[in-house]
Protein backbone atom coordinates (compact mmCIF):
# COMPACT_ATOMS: atom_id res chain seq x y z
CA UNK A 1 0.00 0.00 0.00
CA UNK A 2 2.77 2.21 1.09
CA UNK A 3 3.77 2.13 -3.05
CA UNK A 4 0.48 3.98 -3.42
CA UNK A 5 1.68 7.07 -2.21
CA UNK A 6 4.92 7.36 -3.08
CA UNK A 7 3.90 10.00 -5.87
CA UNK A 8 2.32 11.86 -3.65
CA UNK A 9 5.23 12.26 -1.18
CA UNK A 10 7.03 13.34 -4.19
CA UNK A 11 4.65 15.99 -4.37
CA UNK A 12 3.95 17.94 -1.21
CA UNK A 13 7.08 16.88 0.81
CA UNK A 14 9.31 18.17 -1.77
CA UNK A 15 7.61 21.52 -2.20
CA UNK A 16 6.23 21.31 1.45
CA UNK A 17 9.95 22.98 2.75
CA UNK A 18 8.20 26.40 4.74
CA UNK A 19 10.85 29.48 4.82
CA UNK A 20 10.52 32.16 7.07
CA UNK A 21 11.94 35.84 7.15
CA UNK A 22 14.04 36.01 10.47
CA UNK A 23 16.91 38.23 11.65
CA UNK A 24 20.70 37.48 10.63
CA UNK A 25 21.35 36.09 13.92
CA UNK A 26 23.08 32.06 13.91
CA UNK A 27 19.12 30.87 14.84
CA UNK A 28 17.88 31.84 11.68
CA UNK A 29 21.12 31.11 9.69
CA UNK A 30 21.13 27.78 11.25
CA UNK A 31 17.42 27.18 9.62
CA UNK A 32 18.36 28.82 6.25
CA UNK A 33 20.76 26.08 5.90
CA UNK A 34 18.93 23.56 6.93
CA UNK A 35 15.99 24.71 4.27
CA UNK A 36 18.39 24.46 1.42
CA UNK A 37 19.96 21.12 2.39
CA UNK A 38 16.31 19.71 2.87
CA UNK A 39 15.68 21.21 -0.72
CA UNK A 40 18.59 19.29 -2.11
CA UNK A 41 17.37 16.02 -1.08
CA UNK A 42 20.06 16.14 2.01
CA UNK A 43 17.73 15.47 5.00
CA UNK A 44 20.40 14.23 7.46
CA UNK A 45 22.60 17.25 7.13
CA UNK A 46 19.11 19.15 6.96
CA UNK A 47 18.05 17.36 10.46
CA UNK A 48 21.52 18.60 12.41
CA UNK A 49 20.76 21.79 11.20
CA UNK A 50 17.53 22.42 12.24
CA UNK A 51 18.63 21.17 15.51
CA UNK A 52 21.31 24.10 15.95
CA UNK A 53 18.53 26.73 15.44
CA UNK A 54 16.36 24.99 18.00
CA UNK A 55 19.57 24.84 20.21
CA UNK A 56 19.94 28.76 19.30
CA UNK A 57 16.94 29.45 20.67
CA UNK A 58 14.46 29.00 16.99
CA UNK A 59 11.01 27.62 18.77
CA UNK A 60 8.40 28.46 15.63
CA UNK A 61 5.76 26.11 14.39
CA UNK A 62 7.47 26.43 10.81
CA UNK A 63 10.47 24.91 12.17
CA UNK A 64 8.91 22.18 13.61
CA UNK A 65 7.24 21.42 10.58
CA UNK A 66 10.64 21.28 8.65
CA UNK A 67 11.68 19.17 11.56
CA UNK A 68 8.97 16.82 11.28
CA UNK A 69 9.59 16.39 7.53
CA UNK A 70 13.02 15.57 7.80
CA UNK A 71 12.20 12.97 10.25
CA UNK A 72 10.12 11.84 7.95
CA UNK A 73 12.21 11.30 4.53
CA UNK A 74 14.42 9.85 7.28
CA UNK A 75 12.08 7.32 7.94
CA UNK A 76 12.08 8.17 11.78
CA UNK A 77 8.13 8.19 12.11
CA UNK A 78 7.28 8.11 15.61
CA UNK A 79 9.68 11.48 15.85
CA UNK A 80 7.76 12.62 13.01
CA UNK A 81 4.24 11.73 14.16
CA UNK A 82 4.86 13.64 17.38
CA UNK A 83 5.62 16.95 15.90
CA UNK A 84 2.68 16.77 13.08
CA UNK A 85 0.86 16.08 16.02
CA UNK A 86 2.34 18.58 18.32
CA UNK A 87 1.44 21.02 15.16
CA UNK A 88 -2.36 19.76 15.25
CA UNK A 89 -2.86 21.21 18.39
CA UNK A 90 -0.43 24.74 18.53
CA UNK A 91 -0.63 25.91 15.04
CA UNK A 92 -3.85 25.98 13.25
CA UNK A 93 -2.58 27.57 9.74
CA UNK A 94 -0.74 24.42 9.69
CA UNK A 95 -3.01 22.01 11.16
CA UNK A 96 -4.18 20.29 7.99
CA UNK A 97 -0.87 19.91 6.35
CA UNK A 98 -0.36 18.50 9.50
CA UNK A 99 -2.93 15.88 9.54
CA UNK A 100 -2.41 14.82 5.96
CA UNK A 101 1.27 13.99 6.82
CA UNK A 102 0.45 11.86 10.19
CA UNK A 103 -2.31 10.22 7.43
CA UNK A 104 0.90 9.12 5.82
CA UNK A 105 3.19 8.25 9.05
CA UNK A 106 0.52 5.81 9.77
CA UNK A 107 0.58 4.43 6.48
CA UNK A 108 4.06 3.74 6.53
CA UNK A 109 3.88 2.02 9.58
CA UNK A 110 1.22 -0.33 8.29
CA UNK A 111 -1.52 0.93 9.81
CA UNK A 112 -4.23 1.58 7.60
CA UNK A 113 -7.40 2.46 9.81
CA UNK A 114 -5.52 5.80 11.22
CA UNK A 115 -3.85 6.83 8.24
CA UNK A 116 -7.83 6.81 6.83
CA UNK A 117 -8.85 9.03 9.45
CA UNK A 118 -5.93 11.54 9.46
CA UNK A 119 -6.48 11.79 5.87
CA UNK A 120 -10.64 12.61 6.31
CA UNK A 121 -9.09 15.09 8.70
CA UNK A 122 -7.17 16.50 6.15
CA UNK A 123 -10.40 16.27 3.78
CA UNK A 124 -12.62 18.47 5.85
CA UNK A 125 -11.15 21.30 5.80
CA UNK A 126 -10.68 24.16 3.20
CA UNK A 127 -7.72 26.15 4.04
CA UNK A 128 -5.40 24.30 1.99
CA UNK A 129 -7.48 23.19 -1.58
CA UNK A 130 -4.36 21.37 -2.85
CA UNK A 131 -4.15 19.27 0.44
CA UNK A 132 -7.60 18.54 0.17
CA UNK A 133 -7.20 17.57 -3.14
CA UNK A 134 -4.57 15.22 -2.01
CA UNK A 135 -6.64 13.99 0.78
CA UNK A 136 -9.35 12.76 -1.21
CA UNK A 137 -7.00 11.39 -3.29
CA UNK A 138 -5.39 8.90 -1.08
CA UNK A 139 -8.81 7.73 0.47
CA UNK A 140 -10.04 6.95 -2.77
CA UNK A 141 -6.52 4.20 -3.22
CA UNK A 142 -7.42 3.07 0.47
CA UNK A 143 -10.75 2.07 0.14
CA UNK A 144 -12.47 0.31 -1.64
CA UNK A 145 -16.23 0.21 -3.06
CA UNK A 146 -18.04 -0.56 0.23
CA UNK A 147 -16.18 2.52 1.71
CA UNK A 148 -13.82 0.18 4.16
CA UNK A 149 -10.42 0.55 4.17
CA UNK A 150 -8.46 -1.82 1.51
CA UNK A 151 -6.90 -4.92 3.13
CA UNK A 152 -3.32 -4.90 2.05
CA UNK A 153 -2.46 -8.42 0.41
CA UNK A 154 -1.09 -10.48 2.45
CA UNK A 155 0.75 -13.07 0.04
CA UNK A 156 2.43 -12.69 -3.07
CA UNK A 157 2.79 -15.54 -5.56
CA UNK A 158 4.74 -16.84 -8.72
CA UNK A 159 5.12 -19.25 -11.40
CA UNK A 160 6.89 -19.89 -13.82
CA UNK A 161 6.85 -22.91 -16.74
CA UNK A 162 8.88 -23.82 -19.84
CA UNK A 163 11.34 -25.70 -21.87
CA UNK A 164 14.72 -25.51 -22.54
CA UNK A 165 17.52 -27.13 -24.82
CA UNK A 166 21.04 -28.05 -22.99
CA UNK A 167 24.02 -28.27 -25.77
CA UNK A 168 25.99 -29.42 -23.01
CA UNK A 169 24.34 -30.97 -20.02
CA UNK A 170 26.84 -29.62 -17.43
CA UNK A 171 26.65 -29.45 -13.51
CA UNK A 172 28.01 -26.19 -13.27
CA UNK A 173 26.87 -24.75 -10.29
CA UNK A 174 28.69 -23.99 -7.14
CA UNK A 175 28.46 -27.14 -5.63
CA UNK A 176 28.75 -29.93 -8.86
CA UNK A 177 31.19 -29.73 -11.67
CA UNK A 178 30.87 -32.75 -14.27
CA UNK A 179 30.36 -32.45 -17.94
CA UNK A 180 28.50 -34.90 -20.43
CA UNK A 181 29.29 -33.65 -23.57
CA UNK A 182 25.74 -34.64 -24.25
CA UNK A 183 22.69 -32.43 -25.61
CA UNK A 184 19.22 -32.75 -24.09
CA UNK A 185 16.24 -30.89 -24.13
CA UNK A 186 14.37 -30.43 -20.58
CA UNK A 187 11.14 -28.92 -18.98
CA UNK A 188 11.41 -26.23 -16.04
CA UNK A 189 9.12 -25.71 -13.75
CA UNK A 190 9.70 -22.54 -10.54
CA UNK A 191 6.94 -22.30 -8.01
CA UNK A 192 7.38 -19.58 -5.29
CA UNK A 193 4.86 -17.72 -2.80
CA UNK A 194 5.36 -15.03 0.26
CA UNK A 195 2.97 -14.45 3.47
CA UNK A 196 3.52 -11.46 5.37
CA UNK A 197 3.02 -12.22 9.07
CA UNK A 198 3.13 -8.72 9.73
CA UNK A 199 3.56 -5.37 9.04
CA UNK A 200 5.83 -4.34 5.20
CA UNK A 201 9.06 -3.64 3.66
CA UNK A 202 9.49 -1.22 6.17
CA UNK A 203 8.93 -2.86 8.92
CA UNK A 204 7.82 -6.35 9.19
CA UNK A 205 8.05 -10.10 9.08
CA UNK A 206 7.92 -12.13 5.99
CA UNK A 207 7.98 -16.15 5.54
CA UNK A 208 8.78 -17.58 2.18
CA UNK A 209 8.51 -20.93 0.21
CA UNK A 210 9.80 -22.18 -3.06
CA UNK A 211 10.67 -25.23 -5.33
CA UNK A 212 12.66 -25.76 -8.71
CA UNK A 213 12.65 -28.70 -11.39
CA UNK A 214 14.63 -29.38 -13.91
CA UNK A 215 13.69 -33.07 -15.54
CA UNK A 216 15.75 -34.09 -18.78
CA UNK A 217 13.87 -36.09 -21.49
CA UNK A 218 16.85 -38.46 -21.97
CA UNK A 219 19.82 -37.37 -19.20
CA UNK A 220 17.61 -38.15 -15.95
CA UNK A 221 20.41 -38.94 -14.03
CA UNK A 222 21.11 -35.29 -14.60
CA UNK A 223 18.20 -33.71 -13.14
CA UNK A 224 17.94 -31.26 -10.15
CA UNK A 225 15.45 -29.48 -8.34
CA UNK A 226 15.53 -27.69 -5.22
CA UNK A 227 13.39 -26.22 -2.14
CA UNK A 228 13.45 -23.76 -0.13
CA UNK A 229 11.98 -21.56 2.86
CA UNK A 230 12.98 -18.46 4.43
CA UNK A 231 11.75 -16.09 6.97
CA UNK A 232 12.67 -12.37 6.32
CA UNK A 233 12.85 -9.52 8.74
CA UNK A 234 12.46 -5.91 6.94
CA UNK A 235 13.31 -3.23 9.22
CA UNK A 236 13.68 0.96 7.71
CA UNK A 237 17.16 2.27 9.01
CA UNK A 238 17.02 5.64 8.16
CA UNK A 239 17.54 6.22 4.12
CA UNK A 240 18.42 2.63 4.53
CA UNK A 241 16.33 -0.17 3.98
CA UNK A 242 17.07 -3.32 5.60
CA UNK A 243 16.58 -7.22 5.11
CA UNK A 244 17.76 -10.27 7.15
CA UNK A 245 17.02 -13.99 6.08
CA UNK A 246 16.96 -17.23 7.41
CA UNK A 247 16.81 -20.08 4.49
CA UNK A 248 16.78 -23.39 4.42
CA UNK A 249 17.78 -25.39 0.96
CA UNK A 250 17.52 -29.09 -0.09
CA UNK A 251 18.96 -29.63 -3.25
CA UNK A 252 18.01 -33.03 -5.50
CA UNK A 253 20.11 -34.69 -8.21
CA UNK A 254 19.24 -37.91 -9.79
CA UNK A 255 15.75 -37.84 -8.03
CA UNK A 256 17.96 -38.05 -4.68
CA UNK A 257 18.52 -35.40 -2.01
CA UNK A 258 22.48 -34.39 -2.28
CA UNK A 259 23.06 -31.11 -0.09
CA UNK A 260 21.27 -29.18 2.44
CA UNK A 261 22.16 -25.72 3.20
CA UNK A 262 21.22 -23.13 5.88
CA UNK A 263 22.37 -19.38 5.12
CA UNK A 264 21.59 -15.91 7.02
CA UNK A 265 21.48 -13.07 4.51
CA UNK A 266 21.84 -9.79 5.04
CA UNK A 267 21.10 -6.86 2.77
CA UNK A 268 20.78 -3.26 2.58
CA UNK A 269 19.71 -0.84 -0.16
CA UNK A 270 19.92 3.09 -0.43
CA UNK A 271 18.52 5.30 -2.60
CA UNK A 272 21.25 7.45 -4.03
CA UNK A 273 19.06 9.73 -6.08
CA UNK A 274 16.00 9.37 -7.89
CA UNK A 275 17.61 7.08 -10.43
CA UNK A 276 20.27 5.17 -8.71
CA UNK A 277 20.49 2.81 -5.52
CA UNK A 278 23.25 1.12 -3.88
CA UNK A 279 22.83 -2.47 -2.89
CA UNK A 280 24.61 -4.41 -0.56
CA UNK A 281 24.92 -8.11 0.74
CA UNK A 282 26.41 -10.81 2.48
CA UNK A 283 25.25 -14.07 3.03
CA UNK A 284 26.82 -16.66 5.12
CA UNK A 285 26.26 -20.76 4.57
CA UNK A 286 26.89 -23.87 6.23
CA UNK A 287 26.51 -26.32 3.73
CA UNK A 288 26.01 -30.75 4.41
CA UNK A 289 26.10 -33.16 2.25
CA UNK A 290 22.91 -35.71 2.22
CA UNK A 291 24.61 -38.22 0.93
CA UNK A 292 28.13 -39.97 1.15
CA UNK A 293 28.56 -39.42 -2.26
CA UNK A 294 29.46 -35.79 -1.76
CA UNK A 295 30.47 -35.35 1.61
CA UNK A 296 33.39 -33.60 0.12
CA UNK A 297 31.56 -30.62 -0.38
CA UNK A 298 30.59 -29.86 3.57
CA UNK A 299 31.81 -26.57 4.89
CA UNK A 300 30.92 -23.52 4.56
CA UNK A 301 30.39 -20.60 2.11
CA UNK A 302 30.50 -16.57 2.39
CA UNK A 303 29.22 -14.03 -0.45
CA UNK A 304 29.69 -10.94 -0.47
CA UNK A 305 28.21 -8.55 -2.79
CA UNK A 306 28.66 -4.48 -3.85
CA UNK A 307 26.48 -3.02 -6.30
CA UNK A 308 24.66 0.01 -7.67
CA UNK A 309 21.86 0.06 -9.52
CA UNK A 310 20.72 2.99 -12.59
CA UNK A 311 17.31 3.78 -14.08
CA UNK A 312 13.85 3.59 -13.75
CA UNK A 313 10.51 1.95 -14.72
CA UNK A 314 11.75 2.59 -18.57
CA UNK A 315 15.38 1.02 -18.97
CA UNK A 316 17.75 0.40 -15.91
CA UNK A 317 21.16 -0.74 -15.59
CA UNK A 318 22.95 -2.77 -12.69
CA UNK A 319 26.96 -3.22 -11.95
CA UNK A 320 27.85 -5.40 -9.23
CA UNK A 321 30.88 -7.19 -7.62
CA UNK A 322 30.65 -10.02 -5.67
CA UNK A 323 33.18 -11.82 -3.88
CA UNK A 324 33.21 -15.35 -2.53
CA UNK A 325 35.30 -17.74 -0.02
CA UNK A 326 34.89 -21.57 0.38
CA UNK A 327 36.05 -23.44 3.23
CA UNK A 328 34.62 -27.23 1.62
CA UNK A 329 35.85 -30.38 2.88
CA UNK A 330 37.47 -31.44 -0.59
CA UNK A 331 38.20 -34.95 -1.82
CA UNK A 332 41.34 -36.44 -0.36
CA UNK A 333 40.65 -40.29 -2.09
CA UNK A 334 41.59 -43.88 -0.67
CA UNK A 335 44.82 -43.00 -2.45
CA UNK A 336 45.56 -40.38 -1.29
CA UNK A 337 44.64 -38.27 -4.26
CA UNK A 338 43.53 -34.64 -3.43
CA UNK A 339 40.90 -32.40 -5.23
CA UNK A 340 39.97 -28.77 -3.76
CA UNK A 341 36.64 -27.98 -4.09
CA UNK A 342 36.98 -24.69 -1.88
CA UNK A 343 37.55 -21.87 -4.28
CA UNK A 344 37.99 -18.39 -3.75
CA UNK A 345 35.76 -16.39 -6.53
CA UNK A 346 35.81 -12.82 -7.68
CA UNK A 347 33.03 -12.47 -10.03
CA UNK A 348 32.14 -9.10 -12.21
CA UNK A 349 28.40 -8.42 -13.82
CA UNK A 350 26.66 -6.19 -15.44
CA UNK A 351 23.04 -6.15 -16.66
CA UNK A 352 20.92 -3.84 -18.66
CA UNK A 353 17.01 -3.53 -19.06
CA UNK A 354 14.81 -1.99 -21.59
CA UNK A 355 11.69 -1.43 -22.43
CA UNK A 356 10.52 -2.05 -25.82
CA UNK A 357 6.80 -1.24 -27.80
CA UNK A 358 4.08 -3.02 -27.77
CA UNK A 359 4.78 -4.45 -23.84
CA UNK A 360 7.97 -5.74 -24.70
CA UNK A 361 11.32 -6.00 -22.69
CA UNK A 362 14.70 -6.80 -23.10
CA UNK A 363 17.89 -7.49 -21.13
CA UNK A 364 21.33 -8.25 -21.96
CA UNK A 365 23.75 -9.23 -19.14
CA UNK A 366 27.38 -10.29 -18.80
CA UNK A 367 29.44 -11.72 -15.87
CA UNK A 368 33.16 -12.40 -15.71
CA UNK A 369 34.25 -14.84 -12.87
CA UNK A 370 38.09 -15.68 -11.68
CA UNK A 371 38.25 -19.11 -9.17
CA UNK A 372 41.28 -19.81 -7.62
CA UNK A 373 40.99 -23.08 -5.63
CA UNK A 374 42.67 -23.81 -2.15
CA UNK A 375 46.07 -26.68 -2.78
CA UNK A 376 46.83 -28.07 -5.63
CA UNK A 377 44.97 -31.31 -7.48
CA UNK A 378 46.19 -34.61 -7.83
CA UNK A 379 46.09 -34.94 -11.61
CA UNK A 380 45.81 -39.01 -13.20
CA UNK A 381 49.14 -38.60 -14.88
CA UNK A 382 50.53 -38.09 -11.51
CA UNK A 383 51.32 -34.25 -11.40
CA UNK A 384 50.21 -32.05 -9.67
CA UNK A 385 48.31 -28.45 -10.14
CA UNK A 386 46.14 -25.86 -8.42
CA UNK A 387 42.88 -25.56 -10.43
CA UNK A 388 42.43 -21.97 -11.98
CA UNK A 389 39.25 -20.99 -13.60
CA UNK A 390 38.07 -18.00 -15.88
CA UNK A 391 34.62 -18.25 -16.56
CA UNK A 392 32.43 -15.76 -18.92
CA UNK A 393 28.82 -16.02 -19.51
CA UNK A 394 26.16 -13.67 -21.52
CA UNK A 395 22.53 -14.14 -21.40
CA UNK A 396 19.67 -12.03 -23.77
CA UNK A 397 16.66 -11.88 -22.74
CA UNK A 398 12.79 -10.86 -24.11
CA UNK A 399 9.62 -10.80 -22.41
CA UNK A 400 6.11 -9.33 -23.46
CA UNK A 401 3.46 -8.73 -20.54
CA UNK A 402 0.24 -10.91 -21.91
CA UNK A 403 -2.00 -9.08 -19.33
CA UNK A 404 -2.08 -8.08 -15.49
CA UNK A 405 -0.70 -11.73 -14.36
CA UNK A 406 0.97 -13.04 -16.80
CA UNK A 407 3.97 -12.91 -19.00
CA UNK A 408 5.82 -14.63 -22.22
CA UNK A 409 9.60 -15.12 -21.74
CA UNK A 410 12.64 -16.28 -23.61
CA UNK A 411 16.23 -16.23 -23.14
CA UNK A 412 19.72 -17.03 -24.10
CA UNK A 413 22.48 -18.08 -21.94
CA UNK A 414 25.85 -19.13 -23.46
CA UNK A 415 29.08 -20.12 -20.90
CA UNK A 416 32.75 -20.70 -21.75
CA UNK A 417 34.73 -22.01 -18.85
CA UNK A 418 38.37 -22.15 -18.94
CA UNK A 419 40.05 -24.15 -16.82
CA UNK A 420 44.14 -24.78 -16.05
CA UNK A 421 42.92 -28.34 -15.50
CA UNK A 422 41.38 -29.35 -18.91
CA UNK A 423 38.65 -31.73 -17.50
CA UNK A 424 37.20 -28.43 -16.11
CA UNK A 425 37.09 -26.94 -19.70
CA UNK A 426 33.88 -26.82 -21.16
CA UNK A 427 31.39 -24.79 -23.54
CA UNK A 428 27.37 -24.43 -22.77
CA UNK A 429 24.73 -23.20 -24.62
CA UNK A 430 20.92 -22.71 -23.00
CA UNK A 431 17.96 -21.68 -24.86
CA UNK A 432 14.42 -21.91 -23.07
CA UNK A 433 11.42 -19.78 -23.56
CA UNK A 434 7.82 -20.83 -20.92
CA UNK A 435 5.53 -18.87 -19.52
CA UNK A 436 5.24 -16.81 -16.15
CA UNK A 437 2.61 -16.31 -13.26
CA UNK A 438 1.98 -13.38 -11.33
CA UNK A 439 -0.45 -13.44 -8.05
Amino acid sequence: MNLVYRSLLVVLLSLSVLSVALAADPAAEAFEAGLELAREGRYAQALVRFRQARAAGLDSPKLDYNLAVAHYRLGHYAQAGRLFRKLVDEASSLRQLAYYNLGLVANKRGDEAAAVAWFEKARALNDNLRVKYLAGRALQRLRNTTGAAAPRRPWHGFASLGVMHDSNVTLANDTLTGITGVSDTAAEALLSTSLWLAGNRRHGLRVSLNGYMQKYRQQGSNDFSQLAASLGRYQSLGQWLGRVYLRWEESYFGGASYQRAFSLDGRLQRPLGKQRRLNLRYRLSRLRATSSRFDYLDGWRQQLRLGQRWGGAVSRFKLDYQLELNDRRDRIGSTGNFASFSPTRHALRARLERGLPARWRASLEGRYRYSRYRGQNDLADGSRRRRIDQQYRVSLGLQRRLGRHWEFEARYNYTRNDSAIETYQYRRALVSAGINGFF
